[in-house]
C-alpha cells in the first residue's frame, strides 16, 4: 500500500510541475523575468507538521504516533552568479498522541496518551543554476542536514508512573534538484525532489522509575529518505513577497543492536530499537524580503 500511495504522490507531483511549466512557457512574452526572486531572500513563514511514526516489532506495528503541530519555518536563499546557496531552520512543538505499549515482566502493556514534545530540523544546499529561459531555471544540488525529535513517553499503568525519554537524531545527505517557473508578472513556483541517505542515526534513551533510572544510546541503521515539495512565492513589490510551501518527507530507521541495561546495581536487562518509519507533511505561510 505504502508504495502505491508513494508512486500516486510522484504521479501528481509530475503532472502539477508539467502544467506549471506550460503556463510559465505561456506567460513569456508578456512578462519581464522575475525567476531570480525566489532563490535572493529571507523569509519566515508560519507552519504546521503532521507527523506519522510507526514502529514495528516482527511484522506487526508494535507502537505509533502521530499528530498535527504548529512551528516554524526560516530560511535564507542566495545566488551568486550561479552558484546557489540555501540553508532552512525549522521547529515544531505541540501534543502527539501516542498508541502503543511497552515491555515489562516478559508482557506488553498497552496504553496512549498525549503528550508535548518538539522536532527540529536544520539543513543546506549547495546547487548550480541553469537558465533554460529567463522564466525557467533548472538547478541541480546537494543537500545535508540534522534532523531531531525529542519524545517523552508516560506510562500510567506502572505505579506511580513510569517516564521514558527518547530522542531520535541523526544527519543525512542527498542529491535532488529544482525547477523555478514563472508564471505570469507576480507568481513562481519551485517544485523540488530529493533523495539520499540517514547517517549516523541514534536513539538516546533515558527511563526513569520509582527504584530506576537508565540511560543509553543505540545506534540505529542508516536508510534512504526521499522528500517532494513545491515553494511559491508571489510578489507584492520588488522587496517583498508573499511565500508557502508544501514538502512531504519519508526516512526510516533500521532495528538497533541489543544491548544490556542496568536495571538496579544487581539486575540487568536487554534493550534494543525495532525498525521504524516517520512521513512527515509540513506546510507554511509567510513573507520574505528580496535581494
Amino acid at each position: 500500500m505504502f508504495k502505491k500511495l508513494t508512486y500516486k504522490k510522484s504521479i501528481y507531483f509530475s503532472l502539477f510541475t508539467l502544467l506549471a511549466i506550460i503556463f510559465s512557457l505561456k506567460s513569456q512574452a508578456t512578462s519581464a523575468s522575475i525567476t531570480n526572486k525566489i532563490n535572493n531572500n529571507i523569509q519566515a513563514n508560519l507552519a504546521g507538521l503532521h507527523i506519522s511514526y510507526k514502529e514495528t516489532l516482527n511484522g506487526s506495528i508494535f507502537n505509533e504516533e502521530q499528530g498535527n503541530v504548529p512551528g516554524l519555518d526560516i530560511s535564507l536563499s542566495k545566488t551568486i552568479k550561479n552558484l546557489y546557496l540555501h540553508a532552512n531552520v525549522s521547529l515544531y512543538s505541540g501534543k502527539y498522541t501516542y498508541d502503543g505499549g511497552y515491555s515489562s515482566g516478559g508482557s506488553t502493556v498497552p496504553f496512549s496518551f498525549k503528550y508535548n514534545r518538539p522536532l527540529y530540523n536544520l539543513s543546506g544546499r549547495l546547487g548550480y543554476r541553469i537558465k533554460m529561459n529567463p522564466h525557467l531555471h533548472i538547478t541541480p544540488y546537494g543537500e545535508f542536514g540534522y534532523y531531531q525529535w525529542d519524545r517523552h513517553l508516560i506510562a500510567p499503568p506502572v505505579a506511580n508512573g513510569i517516564a521514558i525519554d527518547e530522542i531520535y537524531r541523526h544527519y543525512f545527505a542527498g542529491i535532488g534538484a529544482k525547477l523555478d517557473i514563472q508564471i505570469g508578472s507576480r507568481f513562481i513556483l519551485s517544485p523540488h525532489a530529493s533523495l539520499g541517505s540517514t547517517l549516523n542515526p541514534v536513539m538516546d534513551f533515558s527511563a526513569v522509575e520509582p527504584a530506576t533510572h537508565i540511560e543509553d544510546t543505540l545506534a540505529l541503521g542508516q536508510k534512504p529518505y526521499y522528500q517532494l515539495g513545491i515553494d511559491m512565492m508571489y510578489l507584492l513589490s520588488d522587496h517583498f513577497s508573499i511565500t508557502g510551501f508544501i514538502r512531504y518527507k519519508s526516512f526510516e530507521y533500521g532495528e538497533s543492536s541489543t544491548t544490556v541495561v542496568t536495571l538496579a546495581p544487581s539486575t540487568q536487562a536487554l534493550a534494543a530499537e525495532p525498525d521504524s518509519v516517520t512521513r512527515l507533511l509540513t506546510f507554511g505561510i509567510g513573507a520574505s524580503y528580496n535581494f
